[in-house]
């Protein structure tokens, strides 16, 4: 079982029934129930869900209640949502075929923007500043510069996989299929590369993005363990912190492993499953971020990683005297890059964040805490294989 232990100690995210014990988890909303949740979105004080058969969703009360916004709908299975500026896009897709749609009082009415993507199945959409993308079942990526008047295809090095969900963060999008992982891609869509070191040979249904922290949700499969020649059970909830270099998985105590939709929000992380509606879990928890001490400390501080040398695992606590935003990272020897812990808007108090040096080879590291842009402190790490 060691194999396959190592091969999913990288993972995203999960969505399960909440029992208070010392490993958090994730506890249900009122949305709507019985047909799949494609995809979850927010605009302003408005969390969308678009669902199969039922058509669109909205609620403004953080999922307590939920009312159907269909007008103008000719496809009601929605499987995409997308916000760009006051223009709502959503995908839609039935018997092969579908549509976007476009609305610009929030929801209220509905119409086709269609020119250039006609005939296609919209598994997914995502933004990034005048640029949308949306991902097709037949394995195509398109893109449109003008609010959706016009679309063109963009899928160089993409395998012909239904792309079930696009992320963008930075000048990254990723992009995750059915069958081939994730593909990233750092230039608008003109190339895509694999990454999927920790997440192979999973079917992949959704994805977002919070600042550094990518989320992937699996469909529930069997994967051959390779020492007992025996199939078990994968899929639930992934969570990657180095633009997909590795991921870690966070589907603790889920009793539905197919995560078809997935969003951030309000100090939330919420999943759609394919039959359990909406759940939801703290952001914090997931990421890794703890309160150890509501205290409030005299000064900020980065405490020394315990313990130090390690192996693959340690802790790292640091304090806040006042509420800002804080980032953590982890640089090689080198001075590059390879980790963000923490990239987060946290009150005052004391913290905990672990890093996981598991793949990354032996040698001395740096972390080091910056709060509202400047650096406080720096700590040096040594991982001893």
């Amino acid at each position: 079982m060691k194999k396959i232990i190592s091969a999913f100690a990288f993972t995203v995210i999960a969505v399960v029934i909440s029992i208070n014990v010392c490993i958090a988890q994730w506890t249900y909303t009122n949305g709507p129930t019985g047909v799949p949740v494609y995809d979850i979105a927010i605009s302003g004080e408005n969390i969308f869900a678009a669902t199969e058969q039922l058509g669109i969703f909205r609620s403004s009360n953080n999922g307590s209640n939920w009312t159907p916004i269909n007008n103008g709908l000719t496809i009601m299975s929605v499987s995409s949502i997308a916000f760009n500026g006051n223009s709502i896009f959503i995908g839609t897709g039935y018997m092969g075929s579908g549509s976007v749609f476009k609305s610009t009082n929030n929801g209220n009415n509905w119409t086709a923007v269609n020119n250039g993507i006609t005939n296609q199945f919209i598994w997914t959409l995502a933004v990034s500043g005048v640029n949308i993308f949306a991902g097709t079942d037949s394995g195509r990526v398109f893109l449109t510069t003008n609010n959706g008047n016009n679309w063109s295809l963009v899928n160089n090095g993409m395998a012909n996989n239904s792309i079930r969900a696009l992320t963008i963060s930075g000048s990254c999008i990723f992009a995750a299929t059915r069958g081939s992982g994730i593909f990233l891609s750092t230039n608008n869509g003109t190339n895509w590369n694999a990454v999927n070191n920790g997440i192979t040979n999973l079917r992949l249904l959704s994805l977002t993005s919070s600042g550094n922290s990518i989320f992937a949700g699996c469909e529930y499969g069997w994967i051959l363990d390779s020492c007992t020649n025996t199939f078990v059970p994968v899929g639930g909830v992934f969570y990657s912190s180095n633009n997909g270099l590795n991921w870690i998985n966070k589907s603790q105590g889920l009793n539905d492993h197919t995560i078809i939709s997935l969003i951030v929000t309000n100090n939330y992380v919420f999943a759609g499953t394919n039959y359990f509606s909406v759940w939801r879990r703290l952001y914090s928890e997931i990421i890794d971020i703890q309160n150890i001490s509501t205290e409030v400390p005299l000064t900020y501080s980065l405490s020394q990683n315990y313990p130090n040398p390690f192996n693959p695992t340690t802790k790292i606590s640091f304090a806040l005297p006042k509420q800002g935003h804080v980032t953590i990272k982890v640089f090689d020897v080198l001075g590059k890059e390879i980790e963000t812990l923490v990239n987060e808007n946290l009150k005052a108090g004391t913290y905990e964040t672990t890093f996981n040096g598991s793949v990354y080879p032996s040698g001395v590291y740096f972390c080091r805490m910056d709060r509202d842009g400047k650096t406080t402190e720096v700590i040096r790490m040594v991982l001893m294989k």
